[in-house]
């Protein structure tokens, strides 16, 4: 009984293949073969699913006879979102998919994936994956995971649910954390509605109106002495960037707001946004991180870099904003403007992840 609930409990797994595929695809030749079942093992246990059953029921919904007995384990929300994830449509070129899994980056991930999806149960897929998801992009501009699946360079597709299932609740985990934000955010703007009375809430303001201030941008170039991966390769110094938005008034302090661009952005982006936090009462900064921006990511698509994202970069991204502080505050000491303007005993941070876990200071409040 104990060997029967393992497998009736590890049948639901594989339906979470084409979640986890399709987080990996988009980032990275045609076979003489190519697969026809995916086999699922666990341990000494194992059971299979031809690749034509789930191309069916991605198609029409149809469970085949080998695909119900674990299919019927599901809701039909479920069996839903899998058939989304089935169909979902990719179209990256060859070619830039080639130039992105031969950096560290993706093939340390792809390996990682390799060690659950394989060619065979004791062999890393990493070879098998690339070359099926390469193919693939080369056949036809737009695929799927199907596609994919079907072009694997054996007739066999091998999924070990242990290792799966360590993957899957490592990526779950992360959504976990999203949905506990969601349902602070939730908590206190409840608990915050009951001290408003309904008869004031249309006199509330509103805020996706401009503010009071009328708004004056500076831009400023800083120079930093530091090791870093940029568009060029490795640079000893760099100069980067900084927008500053300011609101036009001289006579009052204002907290600042430090906004960190993502991978493949520009500072640009957040204009808008900047210029609607100026106008209510803030100093926004926006650096360009020019080991991460824009222009990198084109010429990593061109092959001139080796790397999708240097490691360094988690340090030099946060030590950017360090480096405007510390800017500013050297800067208040000669500079009467700045003195009356810039309030740095309160500091907020909009940022992505590469980001957030850094600042944790007393008098720094995270946005993000």
């Amino acid at each position: 009984m104990k060997i029967f609930t393992k497998i009736k409990h590890y049948q639901q797994k594989f339906f979470l293949i084409s979640i986890l595929i399709s987080l990996f695809t988009c980032l990275f030749s045609k076979s003489a073969e190519s697969a026809e079942k995916i086999n699922f093992v666990y341990g000494s246990l194992s059971f299979s699913v031809a690749i034509e059953s789930l191309e069916t029921f991605a198609k029409t919904g149809e469970l085949k006879e080998d695909l119900e007995p674990y299919a019927s384990q599901l809701d039909q929300k479920t069996l839903f979102e899998v058939r989304l994830f089935l169909n979902k449509s990719f179209q990256f070129p060859q070619a830039s998919l080639y130039r992105i899994s031969r950096t560290s980056l993706a093939q340390d991930l792809i390996k990682q994936l390799g060690k659950v999806i394989s060619s065979h149960s004791q062999r890393n897929g990493f070879y098998a994956i690339r070359g099926a998801i390469l193919t693939t992009a080369g056949n036809q501009e737009s695929w799927n995971l199907i596609d994919v699946l079907k072009t694997f360079p054996t007739q066999e597709v091998y999924v070990n649910l242990e290792l799966l299932a360590q993957l899957k609740d490592e990526i779950f985990a992360y959504q976990s954390y999203g949905d506990a934000v969601t349902k602070a955010i939730d908590n206190v703007a409840e608990k915050n509605s009951h001290n408003i009375p309904l008869s004031q809430l249309d006199n509330l303001p509103d805020l996706a109106k401009k503010g009071q201030y009328n708004v004056i941008k500076k831009t400023v170039i800083l120079e930093r002495n530091q090791v870093r991966m940029t568009k060029e390769g490795f640079v000893s110094q760099y100069n980067f960037p900084v927008d500053f938005y300011l609101p036009d008034d001289a006579t009052h302090t204002f907290p600042l707001v430090l906004i960190s661009h993502g991978f493949g952005s520009v500072r640009e982006n957040f204009t808008s946004l900047a210029q609607h936090l100026a106008s209510y009462g803030f100093i926004v900064a926006i650096p360009q991180h020019i080991g991460s921006d824009l222009q990198y990511r084109q010429e990593l698509l061109k092959g001139t870099l080796s790397s999708a994202l240097s490691p360094m970069e988690y340090l030099a991204r946060p030590a950017d904003l360090s480096y405007i502080i510390d800017y500013l505050e050297s800067f208040q000491e000669d500079n009467t403007l700045w003195q009356k303007r810039a309030n740095l005993s309160q500091i907020g941070v909009i940022s992505n992840p590469l980001n957030c876990t850094w600042y944790n200071q007393e008098d720094v409040y995270l946005l993000s």
